[in-house]
């Protein structure tokens, strides 16, 4: 009787390894595959975040390149006559003037000394007041939209104990993050400083040297 329970015994003791073994490939598997996901969900999450970013970045652009031109246009502004203009319009719709926009304001003494004929008469400056508002307005909502998609993106940057180590561990912001400048392309943590500066409302650039905007025209001398 005892031999046979000693036998039966034995006999189970290959099928209980059996059992620990398989559920530890188990176990390992699925740490695998959780591991894996959570890596890949990572990776992709920052590489749309990175990709809207760029481009709501370009469009940011684009909206100031077009406010100028159109500008320009309206005015009858050649290119070549267009540089300073250019300069203090960017001031101006980035905030610069703000509330100083009436005839014999700051912009008005600015704009009348460097192109007389655009305040010779009230109807010549007031089509310049109106230029620079909707400017102003359609630049301010997406740049509203554009800081609030920098915010959200440091935040995926560095919230989270472990998601924050991982994001670093993947290298965001990465090559992934891309913008053009007029000296070159930048990636990475400068393309993300790069894209923060043009929300700088109240610091006046020279864009069309640092790259800050992309223009749709070139004067000439």
């Amino acid at each position: 009787m005892a031999s046979s329970n000693t036998s039966a015994f034995n006999l189970s003791k290959p099928v209980k390894q059996l059992i620990i073994f398989g559920g530890l490939i188990l176990a390992i598997l699925i740490i695998v595959i959780v591991a894996f996901t959570t890596v890949n969900g990572t990776r992709d999450e920052g590489i749309s975040k990175s990709n809207s970013l760029e481009a709501q970045y370009v469009d940011n652009q684009n909206e100031l390149s077009s406010y100028i031109l159109t500008f320009n246009e309206t005015l009858g502004i050649a290119d070549r006559q267009s540089q300073k203009l250019n300069d203090i319009l960017l001031e101006a719709v980035k905030g610069r003037y703000d509330g100083d926009l009436e005839m014999g304001g700051e912009m008005f003494t600015v704009i009348s000394e460097a192109y007389p004929d655009l305040t010779s008469t009230a109807e010549t400056y007031s089509k310049v007041q109106d230029a620079v508002i909707d400017g102003r307005d359609a630049y301010k909502n997406k740049q509203s939209k554009l800081i609030d998609m920098v915010r959200d993106y440091e935040d995926w940057l560095e919230k989270g104990l472990f998601k924050s180590q991982l994001v670093e561990f993947l290298g965001f912001p990465d090559d992934y993050l891309e913008v053009e400048t007029a000296s070159g392309t930048l990636t990475g943590e400068e393309a993300l400083d790069q894209i923060k500066s043009l929300v700088l409302a109240d610091e006046a650039r020279d864009a069309y040297e640092t790259g800050t905007m992309e223009p749709l025209i070139s004067p000439t001398d």
